[in-house]
Order: C-alpha cells, then sequence, then structure tokens
C-alpha cells in the first residue's frame, strides 16, 4: 500500500509526522489514516487538518508532496519500503533508520540520520548540523547504512560516528569526524576546522586539503590506493588513485586516516 500526503496548511510550528511509514500505515484504511493524531506544537491534531492523502499503486511507499521545513521525524524507525520527499524536510530525518530508502528533493534539517542502523538516506539540496552524529546522551552515532547529500552540511558531521558511509557533495562545517569510531566520510568540497578531533578510527576521504589540521594528526606519505577505483564516488574522485594520508588523533590512541586527494 502507498500513500501520497500532500500539505494543505501553511505551518508556523514544528509537525511532527514520525508515525508515518508504510509499515505503520499498511493495514489502516483511508479513514483510519485521516484521524491520526499528529502533534503540532505541544497539542494533538488529527491528520486531515494538514494532509490530503491519496492512495498510490506503488508497493510500500509515503510521498510527502509541498512538504516544508517544519515537518520533523519523516522516516522515523523506518524499517522497510521508501519516503519520497517532494520538497523540504525539518529535523531527525531518518532518525533511528534500519532498513528501506528515504530521498529528499530538497533541503533538511539538523539530526538527519541520527540513530541510523542500516537503509539508505539521498538528499539533493543541503543538510544542517549534526548529520548522522549521536543522538543527545547517546554513545554513537551512525551505526550502519548509507546517507549521501549533493549540496553542503553544517557542523559536527558523523560525531561518534560507529560505521557506515556519508557522503558530501559540497562543504562541511566545523568538528567533521569528531569522536569517529569507525566509518567513512567523503566530502567533496571545504572542511571546517577540528577535523577528526579525537578520532580513534575510520576514514575521512577528502577532495580539497583542509586549511588546518589538528597537531595531533601525523603525516604518512603520499600512496597509490587502488580500492578508490572500486568504490562509487563522485566525480572529484572518480579519476585518481593517489592521496596524501594523515593518521591520528594521536592524542587519543587514534588509528583513523585522513585521505587528501593529490
Amino acid at each position: 500500500m502507498a500513500w501520497q500526503f500532500r500539505l494543505i496548511t501553511q505551518l508556523t510550528q514544528r509537525l511532527n509526522v514520525a508515525s508515518l511509514t508504510p509499515s505503520r500505515l499498511a493495514s489502516l484504511s483511508l479513514a483510519e489514516i485521516n484521524v491520526l493524531p499528529l502533534y503540532y506544537g505541544q497539542q494533538p491534531f488529527p491528520l486531515s487538518l494538514f494532509f490530503e492523502v491519496t492512495q498510490l499503486s506503488h508497493p510500500a511507499m509515503i510521498l510527502f508532496r509541498d512538504s516544508c521545513s517544519y515537518l520533523d521525524g519523516i522516516g522515523t524507525a523506518l524499517s522497510s519500503g521508501t519516503i519520497w520527499v517532494k520538497g523540504e524536510a525539518g529535523a531527525y530525518l531518518g532518525q533511528g533508520l534500519c532498513g528501506g530508502e528515504i530521498v529528499v528533493e530538497g533541503n533538511v534539517g539538523v539530526y538527519a540520520g541520527n540513530g541510523m542502523k542500516a537503509g539508505k538516506i539521498q538528499i539533493y539540496g543541503q543538510v544542517g548540523d549534526y548529520l548522522g552524529a549521536a543522538r543527545p546522551g547517546e554513545t554513537f552515532g551512525l551505526q550502519g547504512g548509507n546517507i549521501r547529500v549533493a549540496g553542503h552540511a553544517g557542523h559536527s558531521v558523523g560525531e561518534r560516528m560507529r560505521r557506515g558511509w556519508i557522503e558530501i557533495g559540497g562543504n562541511v562545517g566545523n568538528y567533521c569526524g569528531v569522536y569517529m569510531v569507525a566509518g567513512n566520510i567523503v566530502v567533496g568540497g571545504k572542511v571546517g576546522k577540528c577535523l577528526g578531533l579525537n578520532m580513534r578510527r575510520g576514514t575521512i576521504l577528502l577532495a580539497t586539503p583542509p586549511d588546518s589540521l589538528l597537531p595531533t594528526f601525523n603525516a604518512s606519505g603520499q600512496h597509490g590506493l587502488l580500492f578508490l577505483k572500486l568504490l562509487d564516488l563522485p566525480a572529484p574522485f572518480s579519476n585518481t588513485q593517489r592521496v596524501h594520508r594523515w593518521t591520528g588523533d594521536l592524542a587519543c590512541q587514534g588509528q583513523g586516516e585522513i585521505l587528501v586527494l593529490q
């Protein structure tokens, strides 16, 4: 069963749509979906107040149309199926994602992919701070899966990341990969300050040399890495296999690496 949700109300507060996933709606009728409670600010209201709902022929899919940056929690705990967002998305996109795929054609707010364990997120716009980072009070950020962003990303990308893949086509803010335990972060643009702070393991691959690196990263020379040819990397990386390598963060006996294209 597939459903289209077209936003018909101009929102002035946050609207939590975490309950709208293919698996949760699979056994519901149109009438039952229209009366589902959604929290708008601190109060629950029926779904029909915000969305015009129509059924689609695609299996296990949800389509948000005319969406905006006030829609929070899209794809929370998604385990299978597809969620497609034609517009913008708010905070906590794909929170706790453990399967399936989320595609967003516009920009996304903070904490996208936090607590994610599996699945895919594709963002064609820009994304806010804490992409693939740890949720407040939790030990690990991204624990698996694949996140790809065509545009820029904010601060603290991959904070406390444990495994998985994050790829940013544009620039990234400060504190990228801080407290990183393992996994891969690929950045096609520039990166900000404190790259890889307290990084223990994992790989950060850069197309552009950073303005500065922490003194606790050790230069390890130039290397020819044939495996780069085997990865599905964006344009800046597709025609090269030689990199400059730094290892660290030595302040925490880190065995991570920062690779910069020559």
